[in-house]
């Protein structure tokens, strides 16, 4: 979608032409801190997000962000943006929404936060409906359980996907499915004699940066048996944990579902417990948007690839 932002020429005022797509790459880097991790939550490449910084610094005439070497850091003006571009891209969700109602077609954005694999989640036959019925773009973020319920809770996601009830009274959550866990290590620890609970505690372990059940369900399991976990490795998207482990890091608790077919063909080794480990998966939304015609239309599509 395109925004006109200034008068024409006949007025002495360039006339410029913003691109929707360019403030949301906008508001990805400055939530993200980073182009590269906004890259990859907007499923996009870096040179396509850095050309819409740059085309933007350049229509607004002010410079967004620092660059630094950790990072993408706002400056005052890019702060003050910042407040102004969540304005313009709520108000483009409003008018599709006030579309939808006229043509009753149901048109509009929609930002997902996912914690699983698209396959885990069931998500390509439900885009696939929602293509063929209704206007709605879906943009898809990757981040943990805990990233989703932060993103919820500051309006920068419409729904998600998480593991457990996080019990926050202010969120709708709908039960899709229960899903089984396992701890899985690389392929150099394939051995005749599994590791000790003990060995097991001293490998590196690769943990989520932040609120993460399935990090709570390791450290319990470890606890009672009087360990703590070696804890060195912090990540902000879940699947940087399973390219982490196939280069030989150390292990994790993954979904099944996600490493059945690397642990089959040897590449991934499985560490056995005594009984299966079972997470609850659930789809998030606020309460005040359940009501929603895009999240209804979502839920329902969704829903069906759970029955």
């Amino acid at each position: 979608m395109m925004l006109l932002n200034r008068q024409s020429d006949r007025n002495n005022v360039i006339f410029v032409i913003m691109d929707i797509y360019r403030l949301s790459s906008f508001i990805a880097v400055a939530e993200q801190g980073s182009i590269h991790k906004a890259a990859i939550n907007l499923n996009s490449t870096v040179s396509t997000i850095s050309g819409h910084i740059k085309l933007l610094e350049e229509e607004l005439g002010i410079v967004l962000f620092t660059r630094q070497s950790r990072g993408m850091r706002l400056t005052d003006s890019g702060k003050r943006i910042l407040l102004r571009a969540r304005e313009i891209i709520s108000s483009t969700n409003k008018l599709y929404a006030e579309a939808s109602l006229i043509t009753n077609t149901i048109t509009g954005d929609l930002i997902i936060g996912i914690n699983a694999p698209i396959d885990c989640l069931r998500l390509s036959e439900v885009i696939k409906e929602l293509d063929d019925s209704s206007h709605i773009r879906i943009m898809l973020k990757n981040l943990s359980s805990g990233k989703v319920i932060d993103g919820l809770q500051n309006n920068e996601l419409d729904g998600g996907f998480l593991f457990e009830n996080p019990n926050i009274s202010s969120l709708n959550l709908t039960a899709l499915d229960v899903k089984k866990l396992v701890f899985v290590l690389p392929h150099r620890f394939k051995k005749d004699k599994e590791l000790s609970w003990e060995e097991m505690s001293r490998l590196t372990w690769i943990c989520s940066d932040g609120y993460c059940p399935h990090q709570e369900i390791t450290e319990s399991l470890f606890k009672k048996k009087g360990l703590s976990l070696n804890k060195k490795i912090f990540i902000e998207q879940e699947e940087t944990k399973l390219s982490l482990i196939q280069k030989g890091v150390g292990p994790a608790l993954l979904l099944e579902d996600e490493v059945k077919a690397l642990i089959d063909n040897n590449y991934l080794v499985q560490w056995s417990l005594p009984s299966d480990i079972y997470s609850q998966l659930y789809f998030a939304t606020r309460n005040n948007n359940i009501n929603d015609p895009k999240i209804k239309l979502f839920m329902h599509s969704l829903m069906k690839q759970f029955v």
